[in-house]
């Protein structure tokens, strides 16, 4: 199973992630979260809610702040 490794912020509203079988890249997510109107995005449209996302590796997810406890 594919998982994430490590995760930070890229600038803007990309990540750089990188996965178990050592390969990396970086999303730009931008589209993604303005033009996508489900609620689970309209907190990530808040840049310094977007760049302070955290990986938790132990559990191999993104998970974003604002979300977690």
């Amino acid at each position: 199973m594919l998982e994430v490794k490590a995760a930070e912020y890229a600038g803007n509203y990309a990540v750089h992630l990188v996965f178990s079988n050592g390969r990396a890249g970086t999303a730009d997510l931008e589209q993604l979260i303005f033009n996508d109107r489900r609620p689970v995005f309209a907190r990530l449209r808040e840049r310094a809610s977007f760049s302070s996302f955290k990986c938790r590796t132990a559990l191999a997810r993104v998970r974003a702040k604002p979300w977690g406890r």
